[in-house]
């Protein structure tokens, strides 16, 4: 049953990142075929680093330099790119372990109880992923939300669109991190609630 368990668990670790993936390459209509660690390429450098900086040297562990980058390259320029920095990695296993946990009960659950581990899932899985996507105004990765808004408001004509969605990624720009944080924690109560209401 424990094996099980690790199994479930690593699937559902594995799963967002997949679909993530499959998600961006049809939107983009580019397949990846980049895969990389940033990290590791610049961990000869880290204990430097630890040493003479040891906040900014686990910021840069933690957030900004990525774990794991999937991209789509043609012709030696970057197409799109998902990236998933350690701490997204965290995230992520935390969520897997709770939604195995979850899935344990899957048979005794109502059908209102099931989507609601349903949603809770997604709402931990929207949390981790930068994306960059070609032909969007900016230089690097972001919360793909932020992403997919920018690239919608820099194509919008704000004198046709009844959408203001250059507002609309400001303001979400500027509580992103506020955001992220909620919707992860509303993910994981979420889906404590859906499992103690048996």
């Amino acid at each position: 049953m424990k094996r099980n368990y690790i199994t479930v668990a690593i699937l559902l670790f594995v799963l967002p990142v997949v679909f993530g993936t499959v998600i961006v390459s049809l939107f983009a209509q580019a397949l990846p075929n980049v895969i990389e660690s940033p990290l590791f390429v610049r961990l000869a450098i880290l204990p430097d680093l630890l040493a003479s900086n040891f906040l900014q040297a686990l910021k840069l562990i933690f957030i900004e330099l990525h774990l794991l980058a999937v991209k789509s390259v043609h012709n030696s320029e970057l197409v799109w790119g998902i990236y998933l920095s350690l701490s997204d990695f965290v995230l992520l296993a935390v969520s897997a372990l709770f939604l195995s946990k979850a899935l344990e009960q899957w048979g005794v659950l109502n059908t209102k109880q099931k989507w609601l581990i349903v949603l809770s899932a997604l709402l931990c899985w929207s949390v981790p992923f930068e994306l960059w996507l070609i032909g969007c105004c900016t230089a690097g990765s972001d919360w793909w939300l932020e992403i997919l808004l920018l690239s919608k408001a820099y194509v919008s004509n704000p004198f046709i669109d009844t959408i203001n969605w250059q507002g609309i990624y400001q303001n979400i720009s500027e509580v992103s991190v506020l955001l992220r944080i909620l919707l992860y924690v509303a993910g994981i109560v979420l889906m404590r609630i859906s499992i103690r209401t048996q």
